[in-house]
């Protein structure tokens, strides 16, 4: 009885198929009879029980908050009329909007498997820079090298993506990889981020000549660079409180 009441509780804001969600009971039950829907729906509300097992508690409390508001507020309604306005039949409207949902929840399942399995280096950071902010991502060492992410976002928009990995030499990652934006050319172009971490989380330099060079040659947005600090993160939510 306990577990079924606590899987009641975990899904319930999965269930409820109301006029929020654009389509009655009675026409979610029509589209529940579609296989490929009724498969896309299952997933969804499976990844409620992979963000109870992989999310902290808070975080998964968070979780399960903003999906209830996603779910009862326009926005799945609007972008599913945007892609019926487009063509798309309801069915695959509203399958799109809880594929796209899904990607987004995917990505913080993600971010939440580095947060459980940091070894003290490997793990989530930030940088909050005014209109700047940057995600780094240290992911636990595979053949002895930790693999590096780093995205920069310019109000809102991507401004460079370097993607790299590294030994671990003392607290110091010399990480080498791409950068992964369309003027980059790694067969010509190399690029190297430095971290270094302390109780805090990271700090990130990359050497004169790379700057020089992502100025000059348009890699990155003007005056834009991935140097600089970057905070531990406990959460998922990047405007959660951070260590």
């Amino acid at each position: 009885m306990k577990r079924t009441c606590a899987r009641l509780l975990l899904l319930c804001v999965l269930v409820a198929a109301g006029s929020a969600w654009g389509v009655s009971q009675k026409e979610h039950e029509e589209l529940l009879k579609n296989a490929d829907y009724r498969q896309t729906w299952g997933e969804y509300q499976a990844l409620a029980e992979r963000a109870k097992k992989t999310m902290t508690s808070e975080d998964f409390l968070r979780y399960q908050d903003r999906e209830n508001k996603w779910y009862s507020g326009e926005e799945p309604n609007r972008e599913a009329k945007e892609s019926m306005a487009e063509g798309m039949s309801k069915l695959e409207a509203f399958a799109g909007v809880l594929a796209a949902r899904m990607d987004e929840t995917e990505r913080l399942l993600d971010r939440a498997e580095v947060i459980r399995q940091s070894d003290g280096v490997s793990g989530l950071y930030r940088r909050n820079a005014g209109t700047l902010e940057g995600t780094l991502l240290v992911r636990l060492p595979e053949d002895g090298e930790y693999a590096v992410e780093l995205l920069l976002m310019q109000n809102g928009e991507p401004a460079g993506y370097f993607e790299g990995s590294a030994k671990l030499k003392g607290k110091t990652l010399a990480a080498t990889g791409d950068l992964l934006v369309e003027e980059y050319d790694p067969e010509k172009d190399s690029a190297a981020v430095t971290l270094t971490f302390d109780s805090a989380g990271a700090t990130a330099v990359t050497t004169e000549k790379f700057k020089r060079d992502s100025h000059w040659k348009k890699w990155l947005d003007e005056g834009v660079v991935f140097d600089g600090a970057y905070t531990r993160q406990k959460s998922v939510f990047m405007d959660a409180a951070s260590d």
